[in-house]
């Protein structure tokens, strides 16, 4: 009789998050990235990409738009875009808008692109 270990139990599940994770992360350009395009590159079912999502602790929906703002800023902090457009870069990572990206910047890290790219840091107020 075959006794699975019950410590790995979630091994095929933790291997999915992470593959889909991943999946994410490389295609996070891709203006048109959306729940059904992941969860068919995964050989998932709509459901199923929710479901576990879900066990993760996470949102689909945060999860995938809260990264770009985080990998725009990593690039206008880079010397060497320096000379790339905030437009550009907004595109480059799948904001078609760049109003909605000045937007989403601000509401993530509270200055704006172009404060950010200046050096503009907003800091924690401390106390008396």
């Amino acid at each position: 009789m075959l006794v699975l270990d019950p410590r790995r139990a979630d091994v095929p599940q933790d291997s999915m998050a992470t593959r889909v994770q991943a999946y994410v992360r490389h295609h996070l350009r891709d203006a048109d990235l959306d729940p059904a395009q992941i969860a068919a590159a995964n050989g998932l079912s709509l459901r199923a990409l929710y479901g576990l999502y879900e066990s993760m602790g996470a949102s689909l929906e945060q999860s995938t738009p809260s990264q770009r703002p985080h990998r725009a800023r990593t690039d206008l902090s880079a010397p060497r875009q320096r000379y790339t457009s905030i437009a550009a870069t907004a595109r480059a990572w799948g904001f078609t808008n760049p109003s909605f990206f000045s937007h989403r910047f601000r509401q993530s890290f509270g200055v704006t692109p172009r404060q950010w790219r200046a050096g503009v840091r907003t800091t924690p107020t401390s106390g008396p």
